[in-house]
C-alpha cells in the first residue's frame, strides 16, 4: 500500500525530473549560472531516492548510500548561495577556486561518514538510517558521537551561508521598488530559516514517521521554488544587471560626463570554440569586431533617456549576454521591440545604445551574429548554403549571400571551397 510519506516523495521527484527537462529546452548554450540549479535538483533527488528506501525499510540498501546522503544535504546551501552570488557581474565568487570549494565540506563529511559507519555494528546503523541523524539512544555510543559531529556541522554551515546571504543582498544597490534579487533571496533566506528552525523543534516533539512527512512536503515546495527560479532565470539576471548599475541623472546633467567610449569587444569572441575561422589566411583580412564609436550629439538624447557611460557598457554586456546564451537571433523575424521586451529594456534606450555604442543600427548587429553562426555551420560539408542561410536567420538566399560578403568580404561558396582545400594544401 502506498503511504503519504511515499506519495509525497514520488510526486516530488516527478516534478524534479520535469524541471530538468524544462532546463534543458531553455538553455541553448552550455556553462550558464543555471548550471548550480541543475546541481541542487539533482542532489535533492538523490536525498528523495534515499529517502524512499528507508521509507521503506530497505536498510541494507539504504546504507550503501548514507555517506552520498550526508554530502547532499551539505550541498544545498553552497550551491543555493553560489547561484544567487553568479548574479554578480565580477562576483568572486563564482571563480573556479570558489567552485571547488564548495565542495571540500561535503566531501570531507562524506568521508567521515564512511569512517564511522565503519565502526558501527549493524544494529547502530540501523538506528542511524532510520532515525536520520535524531535518534536516540542510550549511552555513550558511536552513534551519539556522529550525530553530534553531523548536526553541529550542518547547522554552523547553515548559519554561515544565511550569513553569506545576508551580505549580499546588502552589497547590491538597487532600487528597493526593483529589487527582484533582493526578494528572491529573501524569500530563500526565510524559507531556510523557517524550514530548519521547524524541523530541529519537530524532531524533538513529534513522531518521527509525522517529521518525515513534512519534511518531504517541504522538498517538494523547495524543488518547486528552484524550478521557478529556474525558468525565470535569464529574466531575473537581466532585470538585476540593468537596475543594479542605473544612476539618476538630472535634466541639467548631460550624457557626456566622460567623453571616452568603452572598449572595442571582438565580435569573435561569441563563438570562441569556432574562432580560429575568422583568422586563417586567405579567408578574412582581420577579425570580425564591433567597432565602438560615438555618432551624433549626445545632447540630442531625450532627457529620460540620458545614461551615464557605465550603464551603456552595461546595458551593451547585457545585449550580447542575451544574444550568445539564447541564440535569438536565429529568428528570421526578430525586431527591436521583441528583443527589448525580452531583455526588459525599452526600446528607446535600446536604440541609443546600438547606434552611440556600436556605431550600428539593430539589424546590421544582428547580421553579423548570424554570419558568424554561419561560419561554423559552413564547415559541416553535407550542408548546402541555402541551408545555412535558413538555419543561421535569414529569409532568403539572396539577403545571406549579401550580409556575408558585407561583413566576410567573400561569398558563402567562396568561403566554404577554401575550407575544403586546406586540407590538400597542408599535404603539398
Amino acid at each position: 500500500m502506498i503511504t503519504l510519506y511515499d506519495a509525497i516523495t514520488v510526486m516530488t521527484a516527478v516534478i524534479a525530473f520535469l524541471f530538468l527537462l524544462v532546463f534543458y529546452k531553455l538553455d541553448r548554450l552550455q556553462a550558464t549560472p543555471r548550471s548550480y540549479l541543475y546541481y541542487t535538483i539533482i542532489n535533492v533527488g538523490m536525498l528523495l531516492f534515499i529517502d524512499l528506501l528507508v521509507g521503506n525499510q530497505q536498510w541494507e540498501t539504504a546504507s550503501y548510500f548514507f555517506s552520498l546522503y550526508v554530502t547532499a544535504f551539505f550541498l544545498l546551501y553552497p550551491l543555493m548561495y553560489s547561484y544567487f552570488a553568479s548574479f554578480e557581474i565580477t562576483s568572486e565568487e563564482t571563480t573556479p577556486l570558489h567552485k571547488i570549494r564548495i565542495w571540500v565540506l561535503p566531501v570531507l563529511m562524506c568521508c567521515i561518514t564512511s569512517v564511522f559507519m565503519l565502526m558501527m555494528n549493524k544494529e547502530e546503523e540501523h538506528d542511524l538510517i532510520a532515525s536520520r541523524f535524531w535518534g536516540s539512544g542510550s549511552g555513550f555510543r558511536i552513534v551519539e558521537v556522529f550525530q553530534v559531529v553531523v548536526i553541529g556541522t550542518y547547522y554552523s554551515q547553515f548559519v554561515f551561508y544565511i550569513y553569506k546571504l545576508r551580505q549580499l543582498v546588502k552589497r547590491i544597490r538597487v532600487p528597493e521598488e526593483k529589487n527582484r534579487f533582493s526578494f528572491w533571496v529573501q524569500f530563500f533566506i526565510t524559507g531556510a530559516i523557517i524550514y530548519e528552525a521547524g524541523l530541529f523543534i519537530l524532531y524533538l516533539t513529534v513522531p518521527l514517521e509525522l517529521v518525515m512527512i513534512i519534511e518531504q512536503f517541504y522538498a517538494f515546495l523547495f524543488l518547486t521554488f528552484t524550478g521557478v527560479l529556474g525558468v525565470s532565470h535569464t529574466s531575473n539576471l537581466i532585470h538585476h544587471h540593468i537596475h543594479s548599475l542605473q544612476i539618476p541623472i538630472s535634466d541639467t546633467e548631460t550624457i557626456a560626463e566622460n567623453n571616452e567610449a568603452p572598449d572595442s569587444t571582438e565580435f569573435n569572441d561569441t563563438f570562441d570554440e569556432d574562432s580560429e575561422a575568422v583568422h586563417e589566411p586567405g579567408k578574412l583580412s582581420e577579425p570580425l569586431t564591433f567597432t565602438t564609436e560615438n555618432h551624433g550629439s549626445e545632447h540630442q538624447v531625450h532627457a529620460y533617456y540620458k545614461m551615464s557611460q557605465k550603464e551603456k557598457a552595461e546595458i551593451k554586456k547585457v545585449f550580447e549576454h542575451f544574444l550568445k546564451e539564447t541564440r535569438v537571433f536565429l529568428d528570421p523575424n526578430l525586431k527591436m521591440d521583441t528583443l527589448s521586451r525580452k531583455i526588459h529594456i525599452s526600446s528607446k534606450k535600446l536604440s541609443i545604445v546600438l547606434n552611440e555604442v556600436y556605431g550600428k543600427s539593430f539589424s546590421q548587429i544582428i547580421n553579423e551574429f548570424r554570419i558568424h553562426y554561419a561560419l561554423q555551420l559552413l564547415r559541416q560539408p553535407d550542408l548546402h548554403i541555402e541551408e545555412v542561410g535558413q538555419k543561421s536567420g535569414f529569409n532568403s538566399r539572396s539577403t545571406f549571400i549579401r550580409a556575408f560578403k558585407s561583413v566576410v568580404g567573400t561569398l558563402p561558396s567562396d568561403y566554404k571551397s577554401s575550407l575544403s582545400q586546406k586540407p590538400t594544401s597542408k599535404a603539398q
